[in-house]
């Protein structure tokens, strides 16, 4: 409806600009929806805007422009009101049009098929959690918001592609490393000493197990142990476990690589199953290993990104290091991309991958990133712009951490081990489904306190389960139907449509309508939260209909508009679960 307000507004201004011959170029057209019915459906100031120009009356514009909108079968009525607000009122039947559309598209109400006017191709990536251990709560609302986000993305008629980035290269790694070798020795030696500068998890002991249940004694070697042995101390600095981990890989050679693949693919499989459960799903895994890997020219892409910006004359060498001037491009300060002693940092891995996105041809890119990385937005728009890339196709989306609360109390994120609160112990505790719903159920860049005990509960407090419960509530109107040996009749209720002219009912039919506009708003604005927030308003508005209207009366033409107006309830309810990842019950 308002694309159809718009065309006619659009052509009121063309006609305004011919008379008045000035310039409205510059003027957006701006259409409200109205919660008070006072002031019409829809209502547009856009003879205000226009006034600014003309130094006309704005009320004079105002009604110039309402003539435009005589004899329209859609319209009822057009009221000028205040200093020149538009107010329409739609007709009756035009407003429950929008009930027909729904009952003819069903699951596809609200989406866009992707075609070539609108459809981007675009590439998230989120979580990228280093493999060094399982993920933790703190990884849960960023893999749902991607997960989310992607969702809407494609139902607005996108092409995306959710990637996980794998950390597999660097220092972490070598912990993870000689942190399962040390656990697996120890399994032979009990009394050996663990440093606490090593991944002390219980999920390391698991790889260790693992390890020697599959190896046996393949990697204790009979030689060299013992040297390895008077090195290890429990408080031991960093600069100790550097030092012991490149004589382990002296002594254990092409095995540490072994262990650490070992460690690696084990720690992967694991993430991929849990985020399974959570109902996310990367279809690409980008190995940062593979930046390292030489091309047909003997050349890596590590090797392309930093040859590229020498040629561009962006690099310069201090103190031995090889630095980027990314203070060129409004950066806080130049970034190191080579050390002195000739090992890339991780920023030259992010300068590759993130042109290796740009070369896969993406008409958008977007990166959702925790709280804490902030600063690293510059450096990285930096080092694109550098390499001359358009970094108005790159997006960061920001996202906070999360609280857990129990009993009204704090909940430590992290065991007494050391260990942080796992995503699987949070999916066995309150679901899957509930976990998603909380976690989205606020805007990204805010702090979000998540109630456990709410998501578990049973009741209207609990926003998912009243949401649930409105689709829940509307099948058991249907059961009961049927075992009255009724029937739901769709034509005599499309029929009839007219009837449903109560308050409440115009209300929600007015809520049902912007359901394509919100979701359009939700990926224009990367902000999943949206589509929460409009299932609850639309749940609480049916469950307020439902206890105030009797749904099966005698009268056959009110009860068959009364079901069909349930019906597009339920449908939207569904569709907008389904985007979320999250089942719409039948009975609860």
């Amino acid at each position: 409806m308002k694309d159809k307000l718009k065309e006619i507004l659009t052509e009121s201004i063309k006609s305004l600009e011919k008379s008045k011959k000035k310039d409205f170029s510059d003027i957006r057209i701006d259409i409200k929806e109205n919660k008070e019915k006072a002031f019409g459906d829809y209502s547009t100031n856009l003879s205000l805007a226009i006034s600014s120009i003309t130094n006309d009356d704005p009320k004079e514009i105002a009604k110039k422009i309402a003539i435009d909108f005589n004899d329209l079968d859609f319209i009822e009525r057009v009221e000028v009101a205040g200093p020149g607000f538009i107010n329409f009122f739609l007709s009756q039947n035009s407003r429950t049009e929008i009930l027909k559309d729904i009952n003819n598209l069903k699951s596809r109400f609200g989406k866009k098929e992707a075609s070539s006017a609108i459809s981007k191709r675009i590439l998230i990536e989120y979580v990228s959690s280093n493999p060094t251990g399982p993920l933790h709560v703190g990884h849960g609302r960023g893999a749902a918001f991607g997960s989310a986000l992607s969702s809407i993305l494609r139902e607005v008629g996108h092409e995306v592609e959710e990637e996980y980035y794998v950390n597999d290269q660097g220092r972490q790694m070598d912990i993870l490393c000689i942190s399962v070798w040390l656990r697996y020795l120890k399994l032979f030696k009990k009394d050996m000493v663990f440093p606490n500068n090593c991944y002390k998890g219980s999920y390391v002991n698991d790889l260790a197990e693992e390890l020697k249940k599959k190896k046996s004694e393949e990697y204790k070697p009979k030689e060299g142990i013992k040297a390895i042995e008077t090195k290890l101390i429990s408080e031991m600095t960093d600069e100790q476990l550097d030092s012991l981990i490149f004589e382990t890989k002296q002594l254990l050679e092409e095995r540490f690589d072994a262990i650490k693949t070992f460690a690696l693919d084990a720690i992967i499989k694991g993430i991929k199953k849990d985020l399974k459960d959570f109902g996310v799903v990367h279809n690409l895994w980008f190995k940062e290993s593979t930046l390292f890997e030489p091309d047909e020219n003997d050349q890596s892409s590590i090797d392309n990104a930093v040859n590229s910006l020498e040629e561009k004359k962006y690099l310069y060498k201090e103190n031995g290091a090889l630095w980027f001037k990314s203070t060129d491009f409004g950066d806080e300060k130049d970034r190191v991309i080579k050390r002195e002693n000739g090992h890339t940092t991780y920023f030259t891995s992010d300068i590759a991958y993130h042109s290796n996105k740009y070369d896969r041809g993406y008409d958008l890119i977007i990166n959702i990133w925790g709280a804490d990385h902030h600063g690293y937005l510059p450096r990285v728009n930096s080092a694109m712009a550098a390499l001359g890339e358009d970094i108005e196709k790159f997006k960061v989306v920001f996202i906070q951490f999360a609280n857990l609360f129990r009993g009204g109390r704090k909940v430590s994120m992290s065991t007494r081990g050391g260990e942080f609160i796992s995503l699987k112990e949070l999916i066995k505790e309150v679901s899957s489904e509930a976990a998603r719903f909380f976690y989205l159920n606020r805007k990204g860049n805010q702090h979000l306190d998540f109630d456990l005990d709410l998501a578990k509960k049973e009741t209207k407090d609990n926003p998912l389960y009243y949401i649930q419960y409105a689709h829940a509530r509307i099948c058991s109107v249907f059961s009961k139907l049927q075992k009255e040996k009724r029937q739901y009749n769709e034509s005599v209720g499309k029929d009839f449509v007219s009837l449903l002219n109560s308050e409440k009912e115009i209300q929600i039919i007015q809520l049902l309508s912007q359901y394509s506009e919100m979701l359009n708003r939700s990926a224009n604005n990367f902000e999943p939260h949206l589509l929460c927030y409009y299932l609850q308003e639309l749940a609480a508005g049916f469950h307020s209909y439902y206890n105030e209207q009797k749904i099966l009366v005698s009268n056959e033409e009110e009860l068959q508009a009364r079901l069909f107006f349930l019906s597009a309830i339920k449908q939207v309810i569904f569709n907008g679960l389904k985007v979320l990842g999250i089942k719409a019950p039948v009975s609860m």
